[in-house]
């Protein structure tokens, strides 16, 4: 009986270590869309495109305007949805909107690096 008791409180721990990282991951996501929906904002409303910078809030519309915002076509801003792959592209516009910004383009391969990698649209975004 003592060891069935053990067991279910070994498990009822790990269901709460399980759900409390669970909740971590999602806040971080949470954290990171925030950021990257006010930083893709405030570059759209800077490079002139203020009716459409709503679109960094809807998850595949902030696609399509970072292509717009990079002077690529709409369609470029879909590729960024490809498994994989789809990240170099995101990497690509983001280059792009750098260039339009007057920042170095090399700025944005650093969202490869962890941590790094999301700061670079404030930085696009608020650095004059």
């Amino acid at each position: 009986m003592l060891q069935l008791l053990a067991q279910s409180d070994s498990d009822a721990a790990a269901g709460l270590l399980a759900g409390g990282m669970f909740m971590m991951v999602m806040v971080g996501v949470v954290i990171a869309y925030i950021i990257m929906g006010v930083s893709l904002m405030t570059i759209a409303n800077k490079l002139g495109q203020k009716e459409k910078s709503w679109w960094a809030w809807v998850p595949i519309l902030n696609l399509l305007l970072l292509a717009e915002l990079a002077g690529q076509p709409i369609w470029m801003g879909l590729l960024g949805l490809i498994p994989y792959v789809g990240f170099l592209f995101v990497i690509f516009l983001l280059w792009k909107v750098c260039e339009a910004r007057n920042k170095p383009g090399w700025i944005s391969i650093l969202t490869i690096v962890p941590c790094i990698g999301l700061f670079v649209p404030l930085y696009i975004a608020f650095a004059d």
